[in-house]
C-alpha cells in the first residue's frame, strides 16, 4: 500500500451562494505523488477528521496555506479547530508533521510563540539563493534577529501552492523566527538565538549492565521512547533548530541515525572522557555560543531557555 500524506485545505466563502468550501491547490497533490506518497485532503470538520485517522494511518501531515488564524481575524474557526487537533495528534503518534505559511503560523502559535503586525510585506518579492523569488501576502510578521532568506524553491503557482513565486494568501507570520535560513535560531521572549549545543553520547554506560550491552546508554527507553528522542525534541521546542545540534558518538556509533544532525566520534572512547570527546567538535563549537548536554538526562525547554539567557 502507498503511502499516505494528509493535507489540510483553505476554507473559501462563495457568497453568491452561500457556501463554505473546502479548497486545495492541486500542486499540493503534485508534490505529494513526486514524493512517493497518496495525497489525502482532510476536511475542515474535526468529528470526520478524527474518524479519518481512525480509519487509516497516515505517514506524514502537511498545514497548508491560506486563511488567517481566527485570533488574528480569520473567518475560519473551523480549520483552526481541525488543525489543533492534528498538531496533538502528530505529538501523541511521533507522526511527522510540517507547517506551510498559515500552517507555521498555526504551529507557533499552538506552543505559544506571539504573532504581530507588520508593514510593507503583502507581495513583497524576496529573492532565493538558488534563484527565483517567492511572494508572501503577509500583513502580520515576525520580529526577526536578521534577514530570513528561502533557499530552497521552484516556481509554480497556486495561492497555497509549494511552488515559487508562493501566494500564500495569509496575513499573519510567526513571532518567533531564524536569523538565517543557513542556522542560527531567534525566539521571541526568552528564547534562543544562534547557539550551538553539543550532546555528549560517546559512552557505553557500562553500570547499566545488560541494558547496555548492545546499544549506547542514551537508547534506552523511558515510557516508550529514548533517552536520546526525547533529548532532542526538548532542545528543539526550546528554540535549538536541527542544524545547530551535533552529537559525539562512541559506542555504536552505528545505532545513531537522526537526520539533519552534525556527527562527531570520539574513535578512542572506551580510554578517554567526556572532556576528550568534547574536543572532537572543538572547531564546530566555536564558531558561536553552545550549550554542552549530556545524552542520558531528562529536562525541561524552560531550563534549557533560561541556561541560555543566563549567557
Amino acid at each position: 500500500m502507498s503511502r499516505l500524506i494528509a493535507l489540510t485545505q483553505r476554507v473559501e466563502r462563495i457568497e453568491a451562494i452561500g457556501e463554505r468550501r473546502d479548497a486545495l491547490s492541486q500542486e499540493w497533490a503534485a508534490l505529494a505523488e513526486a514524493c512517493g506518497f497518496l495525497p489525502l485532503p482532510l476536511p475542515n470538520r474535526l468529528t470526520a477528521v478524527r474518524q479519518l485517522l481512525a480509519a487509516v494511518r497516515v505517514d506524514g501531515i502537511i498545514l497548508t496555506g491560506g486563511n488567517d488564524l481566527a485570533s488574528c481575524g480569520g473567518d475560519a474557526p473551523e480549520r483552526d479547530e481541525a488543525e489543533r487537533f492534528l498538531i496533538q495528534y502528530a505529538i501523541d503518534r511521533r507522526t511527522p508533521l510540517l507547517g506551510v505559511c498559515r500552517g507555521m503560523q498555526m504551529l507557533l502559535d499552538y506552543f505559544g510563540a506571539p504573532l504581530q503586525k507588520v508593514e510593507g510585506h503583502i507581495r513583497v518579492e524576496h529573492p532565493l539563493d538558488r534563484g527565483g523569488t517567492v511572494n508572501s501576502f503577509h500583513s502580520w510578521g515576525a520580529r526577526a534577529a536578521g534577514a530570513c532568506r528561502p533557499q530552497y524553491g521552484r516556481r509554480g503557482g497556486g495561492r497555497d501552492a509549494p511552488g515559487v513565486p508562493v501566494d500564500s494568501g495569509c496575513h499573519v507570520a510567526p513571532g518567533a523566527v531564524c536569523a538565517s535560513a543557513r542556522g542560527g535560531h531567534s525566539v521571541d521572549q526568552g528564547g534562543i538565538s544562534a547557539m550551538k549545543t553539543i550532546i555528549l553520547a560517546a559512552g557505553r554506560g557500562s553500570r547499566l549492565g545488560e541494558r547496555t550491552r548492545e546499544k549506547p546508554k542514551c537508547m534506552c527507553t523511558l515510557k516508550g521512547r529514548t533517552l536520546l528522542d526525547r533529548c532532542l525534541e526538548t532542545l528543539m521546542q526550546a528554540g535549538i533548530a536541527r542544524e545547530e545540534i551535533g552529537i559525539v558518538t562512541g559506542y555504536r556509533s552505528d545505532m545513531f541515525h537522526e537526520p539533519g544532525i552534525t556527527y562527531f566520534h570520539n574513535a578512542d572512547w572506551e580510554r578517554t572522557n567526556m572532556f576528550y570527546s568534547l574536543t572532537m567538535a572543538e572547531a564546530w563549537l566555536a564558531q558561536e555560543p553552545c550549550l554542552v548536554c549530556y545524552s542520558d538526562i531528562v529536562f525541561t525547554p524552560a531550563a534549557v531557555r533560561a541556561l541560555a539567557a543566563s549567557g
